[in-house]
């Protein structure tokens, strides 16, 4: 029994459910297709993450192709069973996203959203620092730093301040020291990218008003 994975698990439920209409992305409907080298002489189905895939602009902003993914996308590749982090970041389905040559990855709309969390894992370090950024309208309004553990399971990030009302999210990795041989780098995998629709500020209700009403009319006939 994985206490570990089942609590983390629980608490990535808990945070969907404080989400308005979350939704979740697993990027299991994306074709991967084409066959590279991923390590130790290992293949593995890679493919890219589109513009537009769950309503969302994928860019990564390296400026070169590596494990099949083109400069400035955003791989996602389908699981072999092969022993390094990013065949244990694959939390659901058979597929998750990677940024390739260790890249930032920036993930935005029009609409304004709430990154309510997704699972993380280091592609090959122990110790590897993931750094997010919260931007609306081009202006930073939140960042949040989280260490990894070693690249041997997923971990749950979530919950993070300055995530909220966003139309902007840049991750980045850094730091670590090798864990896995046959590879190398500050590459990270992410599967279930979970957010939802910022929660209305409630204005007042219809007993507010009325309430502010009679105070009126009361102190007009003092």
């Amino acid at each position: 029994m994985n206490t570990m994975r089942e609590f983390g698990a629980a608490f990535g439920a808990l945070a969907v459910s404080a989400v308005a209409h979350a939704g979740v992305v697993g990027f299991d409907e994306i074709p991967a297709t084409t066959l590279t080298e991923w390590g130790d002489g290992v293949f593995a189905s890679v493919g890219t993450v589109t513009a537009n895939y769950a309503g969302f602009t994928w860019y990564g902003t390296q400026s070169q192709s590596a494990e099949g993914a083109p400069a400035h996308s955003v791989g996602v590749f389908r699981t072999g069973g092969f022993a390094n982090g990013y065949s244990a970041g694959v939390t659901s389905g058979d597929q998750a996203l990677f940024n390739a040559w260790g890249a930032e990855i920036r993930i935005s709309r029009a609409e304004r959203f709430n990154f309510a969390g997704a699972w993380f894992t280091a592609a090959w370090n122990a110790g590897l620092t993931l750094s997010f950024t919260g931007l609306r309208g081009g202006a930073t309004v939140g960042s949040a730093s989280v260490v990894l553990g070693a690249p041997t399971e997923a971990a749950w990030v979530g919950g993070l301040d300055g995530m909220a009302d966003i139309d902007e999210l840049r991750i980045s990795s850094a730091g670590g020291s090798l864990f896995w041989t046959g590879g190398g780098g500050t590459g990270f995998v992410m599967d279930d990218f979970t957010f939802g629709a910022p929660v209305p500020v409630p204005g007042p209700g219809p007993l507010a008003l009325g309430l502010v009403a009679l105070a009126i009319v009361g102190r007009r006939r003092r």
